[in-house]
């Protein structure tokens, strides 16, 4: 069912994405990005650099008592990881197995200890990130006239987004331990794992050792007070200056637009990529920005070029930066 709305979805987009492109003037196209402030586009682009930067600051912090890391390696090791975010399907998720393999084959850590470091560091983001979309949630319930079907879906999304946060919240505090015999179980069947481990019992208690040193680590970073509240603040940081990546576009095409509207669109168009099966949510993503654009008033041709300039400099980060930093670490961890 997950799979067919996905399908849906990406379905709708395309449509009314055509249905607008058909209106767009590509001489003004043309012109725009010919006339575009040169100071204006570096400000988006070093603002765009800024945000990675904030991000392997927090994720340093976060791994500060269990490795003592390298910046620079550790910057190498997250633009690899986004790579692979970038091409697999999913909610940015690929890439950070990776990240604790490659910082694992470099301090010599547990893997499970740093994974659960990393999605600590992914909380705090995500945790701002959701802060935004209710935002944008309630300010287009205030603000934008939309239809009762889309505002039953909107309330869907924050009921779900309030829902997840509360469970998340009451599992952190009262520290619940996850049992993943079942898993276990059905994982046993496959003769891969039947060689390494002699009975299912041995394997269950490899899973749960394994867990309970994600957990432990998770858990000591979360409920760490001071950990916490600074994860907070730089993903604030984060946002606010991915935000101002695009604001600079807008001023670099000498055109106005409201910033919290523009937070609204970038915060649901990055919802919009994250949820659907597109490898990095890819052409989703643009194909939402423009139409939310074109919904809030910004002319179709003006529009396009924020969307794709937009996610041009973070593909020139997360693909080109990113493939480089993956083939680094390949050939220099052997």
């Amino acid at each position: 069912m997950k799979r067919e709305l996905e399908i849906l979805l990406i379905v709708i987009v395309s449509l009314l994405f055509l249905f607008i492109l058909k209106d767009i003037d590509f001489l003004e196209v043309y012109y725009l990005i010919n006339n575009l402030s040169l100071f204006y586009f570096t400000l988006a682009f070093l603002s765009c650099l800024v945000t990675f930067l904030l991000w392997n600051i927090r994720w340093k912090n976060t791994l500060e008592k269990l490795i003592d890391s390298n910046y620079w390696y550790l910057l190498i090791v997250l633009f690899a990881g986004v790579f692979i975010n970038t091409i697999t399907p999913g909610a940015s998720t690929g890439g950070e197995p990776v990240r604790a393999y490659f910082l694992s084959k470099k301090y010599n850590k547990p893997k499970t200890e740093l994974f659960g470091s990393i999605v600590a560091d992914k909380f705090f983001n995500l945790a701002v990130f959701l802060l935004f979309v209710v935002f944008s949630i309630v300010f287009i319930f205030i603000y934008v006239e939309i239809s009762p079907s889309l505002k039953i879906l909107l309330e869907t999304i924050l009921a779900s987004i309030i829902l997840s946060s509360l469970v998340v919240i009451f599992v952190l505090w009262r520290k619940i331990k996850f049992k993943a015999d079942w898993i276990s179980e059905k994982f046993y069947k496959l003769k891969s794992i039947k060689k390494h481990f002699k009975t299912s019992e041995k394997f269950k208690n490899y899973v749960n050792k394994k867990i309970k040193n994600f957990l432990g680590v998770f858990n000591s970073i979360i409920l760490n007070k001071k950990k916490f509240w600074f994860g907070i603040f730089i993903s604030i940081i984060y946002w606010l200056f991915l935000y101002l990546s695009s604001y600079f576009l807008f001023i670099s095409l000498n055109s106005q637009i409201n910033f919290l509207s523009l937070i609204v669109v970038v915060t649901l168009s990055y919802l919009i990529g994250d949820i659907s099966p597109v490898p990095g949510g890819i052409g989703l993503t643009e194909g939402t920005m423009f139409l939310l654009y074109s919904a809030i008033g910004v002319s179709p041709s003006i529009a396009i070029v924020i969307s794709l300039l937009s996610r041009m400099i973070y593909y020139f980060f997360s693909l080109l930066m990113g493939g480089l930093s993956l083939i680094y670490l390949r050939f220099t961890l052997k």
